[in-house]
């Protein structure tokens, strides 16, 4: 920081102020305030070039490649050399994550430069502090220490800390370790959501023309190309023993078929790998000509989406006439995006006279087509009386339409109208804050969580774990949940000896000492309770799970998954059955089982096999135990006789014991338990897939034909 120059005394106001007519004034102030004043432009400059610099370093790292990430190393050691904060934080933040090629994970020299940048003021550094502290990540370095945490938090969100805020805001807004805040925790949430409004609103800007943008109206919609659906699924998508592989290599196996489809003429895929190419996705680079030559190709084989994308493509370019053929070939084809384009190109007059009434219809038909962006415009419009009447109550319905899809801007809007309870929206706080939350936890995060992911994929474990846990910290709930499966697994490397413990692989799991399998339970635990307290029941099952598994706490295990049953989650009600028919934790009660079977059978398709299966067991276990009964009375004198010819006992085992029969017998509700748990993480995983998938949709597409495992050349 330049500090201001005191300022120089008034030597010339003496005697009343008035400088004597007989003397000239002196200029020796004058040339000492010239050169102070050269003296701070040049420090302004030298610190200008240095802020530059830092964010030359910011853009090399962001690229992951390790030449570009030696050359940010360099830059940012220069930059911590002359005691720049934000190089530290940088410099520092990358020594703990260990996500940055050529800066290794090192915790101490972590440590030591974010403190320092932290005791400068420096509000970023101070959040990632207290996110150190929180999270225990530096273990004996920096032991845990709630307090510490929130007390840099708070200094760091005054100072203007993004993450500090929503690290505040979702601790208020939930009653984590501060007393529940709905009014707080509302205002922390908004002024995050309205800078991840603004760079969205940032972001439509830019993929339009120049010309475009400048308009007489900012709240008149901007057109925007399409996101593949694809390009932010699989980094959002909630870790999973039976499907992480598979889903981690999703990304590359589908390029490559959509490569090998599109070079034998498929039209949808050449549509979709040119998507890719035009916005540089899943590990594709940016390639405008490949993504026209694509997209050409599929309009010529009559894809209505083709030319949708051919429309978008040229318009952000500035060709009018070629933009408004292709967007009118899609729309007479009925395509969505073709209809939100010609809405667009209407409503500004480009290439087609200017009409507001008749964009709005092709908005709408657009928006019946479940395309949010059509949505949002439409709301644009009715609140702004273009094109239609002014009206809040249509522009409030097709507000919750698009936000229905995940639309972040509409999110915004309706958050707004419920923080100020403007009509038809009732001022309620926590609408607002629910509403503000989930457009603070979009933005920058995409790239956080793309951090964690591609770490995962690469198996650095620990660069995972730190993301996530990061995220997790600033209350977003799917990071929570991925960091504590992440404990629960055990998937670290001792080598990384990133947290609170030396962990182990989870093939050296047996190894791995009991107080350290504790500290990691309880970190699993708190997470996966951070995750269940915003509303995901699969969290409350893992909790229940874990202590039912390693502390073999049966009542608490019964609580979670009873808390979980209330939210009808049906591996909830399957375990509770079970644990009625075993009488663990709970009364031995077949009719209370036989309930909870019922259940899960009802609620869960996924279920009606293993459960139907719990149910027989239950029903005949009488006979069998009859059975067994009748059986031991009769080898019992065996047994006796066995013994008098074997002292030693060494065949004493003769005997039956009828509790290994219940457990045999039980055997079968355990194999039922676990095939739900696997099916039911599977559909969870292609679920997510799915529900992010038709939140971003924006390609009407036939389905194209699953990749076989194996491409072969014909």
């Amino acid at each position: 920081m330049v500090l201001a120059d005191e300022p120089e005394e008034d030597t010339a106001a003496t005697d009343g102020g008035q400088f004597s007519p007989h003397e000239e004034p002196s200029t020796d102030g004058q040339d000492v305030q010239d050169t102070d004043g050269a003296a701070e432009g040049e420090e302004k400059r030298k610190q200008r070039q240095l802020d530059e610099r830092v964010s030359e370093a910011e853009d090399l790292l962001a690229k992951g490649t390790r030449a570009e990430g030696e050359a940010a190393r360099r830059i940012l050691s220069e930059a911590v050399a002359q005691g720049d904060v934000r190089a530290m934080t940088m410099y520092g933040t990358a020594s703990l994550s260990g996500t940055a090629p050529s800066i290794p994970r090192n915790f101490t020299r972590g440590i030591e430069l974010i403190t320092l940048a932290s005791d400068k003021g420096y509000p970023d550094a101070q959040a990632m502090l207290a996110f150190a502290y929180a999270s225990g990540i530096a273990g004996d370095i920096l032991p845990k220490n709630v307090g510490a945490a929130l007390l840099l938090w708070s200094v760091a969100a005054e100072g203007g800390s993004m993450y500090a805020k929503m690290a505040i805001g979702y601790r208020r807004l939930s009653g984590t370790d501060l007393k529940e805040d709905c009014e707080k925790a509302s205002e922390y949430y908004k002024q995050v959501a309205t800078d991840v409004f603004m760079d969205e609103r940032e972001r439509a800007e830019q993929q339009t023309a120049p010309e475009q943008s400048q308009t007489e109206d900012d709240d008149l919609p901007q057109i925007r190309s399409p996101t593949p659906s694809a390009i932010f699924t699989a980094e959002r998508s909630r870790l999973n023993a039976d499907i992480t592989q598979r889903v981690l290599g999703e990304a590359n196996e589908y390029v490559q078929y959509y490569r090998h489809m599109a070079d034998r003429g498929h039209a949808a895929l050449q549509v979709q790998l040119g998507n890719l190419y035009f916005h540089g996705a899943m590990g594709i680079q940016p390639d405008l000509k490949k993504a026209r030559s694509l997209f050409q190709k599929g309009a010529a084989k009559g894809r209505t989406d083709a030319h949708a994308h051919l429309g978008f493509m040229y318009l952000r370019f500035g060709w009018h006439d070629k933009a408004v053929f292709h967007l009118q070939k899609a729309a007479s084809g009925g395509d969505k995006l073709g209809f939100h384009g010609m809405g667009f190109v209407t409503l500004r007059g480009i290439g087609v006279e200017k009409d507001p009434e008749k964009a709005f219809q092709f908005f709408k038909k657009a928006a019946e087509l479940e395309y949010p962006e059509a949505m949002f415009n439409l709301a644009i419009m009715s609140m702004r009386g273009v094109g239609t009447t002014h009206s809040f109550n249509d522009a409030f319905v097709y507000f919750r339409n698009a936000a229905d899809f995940g639309h972040v801007q509409s999110n915004f809007y309706l958050g707004q109208m419920s923080f100020t309870g403007n009509h038809p929206a009732k001022k309620v706080c926590s609408t607002a804050s629910g509403y503000f939350k989930i457009v603070a936890e979009q933005g920058v995060w995409n790239k956080i969580f793309s951090k964690a992911y591609r770490a995962y994929e690469r198996g650095e474990y620990a660069s995972a774990l730190f993301w996530y846990l990061f995220a997790g910290h600033a209350g977003i709930e799917l990071a929570q949940y991925n960091a504590g499966f992440m404990y629960e697994r055990n998937a670290l490397t001792n080598s990384e000896g990133i947290g609170p413990a030396p962990w182990k692989t989870w093939s050296e799991r047996p190894e791995t000492g009991l107080a350290d399998r504790s500290d990691v339970v309880e970190e699993a635990l708190e997470l996966y309770q951070m995750s269940a307290s915003q509303g995901y029941s699969d969290s409350l099952v893992r909790v229940g799970d874990l202590v039912f598994g390693e502390s073999q706490d049966y009542p608490r295990a019964a609580s979670a998954y009873e808390r979980a049953v209330k939210q009808r989650n049906p591996e909830a009600m399957f375990n509770l059955g079970w644990m009625h028919a075993r009488g663990l934790g709970m009364n031995h009660d077949k009719h209370m089982a036989k309930r909870y079977f019922d259940q899960a059978r009802e609620t869960e398709k996924d279920a009606f096999w293993p459960a139907t299966i719990a149910l027989y067991s239950l029903k005949y276990s009488d006979s069998l135990f009859k059975f067994a009964d009748m059986i031991r009375s009769y080898l019992e004198p065996l047994s006796t006789a066995s013994e008098q010819y074997h002292p030693s006992g060494q065949w004493a085992s003769t005997e039956f014991h009828i509790a290994g029969l219940d457990v045999l017998l039980l055997s079968a509700l355990t194999c039922a338990l676990v095939w739900v748990v696997r099916k039911r993480q599977e559909r969870l995983g292609s679920a997510d897939l799915r529900s992010r998938g038709a939140r971003d949709q924006s390609v009407e597409d036939e389905a194209p034909p699953l990749p076989p495992q194996h491409l072969h050349e014909e």
